[in-house]
This record gives C-alpha cells, structure tokens and sequence, in this order.
C-alpha cells in the first residue's frame, strides 16, 4: 500500500516544491549578479525535467511490481477457471503481493485435492470453494 502511496505523493511534492521554491528564489534572486541568476535559472532548467523524468521512472518501477503480480494471478487463475492451468502462481524476485500469491496457490491446492478426494461424486463449486477456504482439504 505504501508503494502506491509514494508513486503518487511524491510526484506532487515535487512540483509543489518546485512552485514553492519560485517565490523564496525570486527574492533571493534580486540580491545577485546577472551571471549568477542566468547560472541559477540554467541549472534549475536542466535540473527538474531531469529530476520529474527520474521521479516518473520510478513511480514506474513501483507501480508495475503491483501491476504486474496482479496480470499474473489473474491470467494463472483463468487458466485453472478454463482447465488449462497447473502448478502455483510464481511472482518475481522484486515483485510486491507476494503474500496474496501465496494464499491463493494454498487455497487452489486445497481445491486440488478436494476434487481428487472427491472422485466421482463432482460436489458442487461452491461446496468446493467453501472447504477450500476453510481449510478442509
């Protein structure tokens, strides 16, 4: 939660920065040489779309080890809704929700089981999805 807290926030306290910044700088701005004030206003042209484009490529970064995780569990677990899919839900390295990867590959496991415990006799989904989860397995 905090990922999505900090690609979001720290984007805007950036820029408010650096519209803060414009007012403290003008005033200081007037007690310098020409050449200074060019150096200054240079450097902070250069700097901020240096800064914004690193701060978005982070962001980036961050978001997609949510994003990502998330595309994964949810095509694994279409392909066991179709039948077509086994195994667990493997997550990256640096990828975030890894504890919800884990829950799901110990309920789909339970699920499993159940059906080949159960055979011939096909209870239904529900019934399935409530021992499942209440750990009956």
């Amino acid at each position: 939660m905090w990922l999505i807290f900090l690609s979001m926030s720290v984007p805007c306290l950036l820029l408010g920065a650096a519209v803060a910044i414009q007012g403290p700088l003008e005033f200081i701005s007037g007690n310098l040489s020409d050449d200074l004030k060019d150096e200054l206003m240079l450097g902070l042209t250069v700097l901020t779309p240096v800064l914004l484009s690193a701060v978005i490529a982070w962001a980036y970064v961050q978001t997609n080890r949510i994003v990502g995780p998330v595309e994964r569990m949810i095509k694994a677990l279409d392909a066991r809704i179709e039948g077509t899919g086994t195994g667990s839900i493997v997550l990256r390295k640096d990828d975030a929700l890894e504890p919800l990867a884990d829950r799901i590959n110990v309920i789909v496991s339970r699920w499993e089981s159940l059906k080949t415990k159960e055979g011939a006799s096909h209870p239904n989904r529900a019934d399935l999805v409530e021992a499942a989860v209440d750990g009956r397995a």
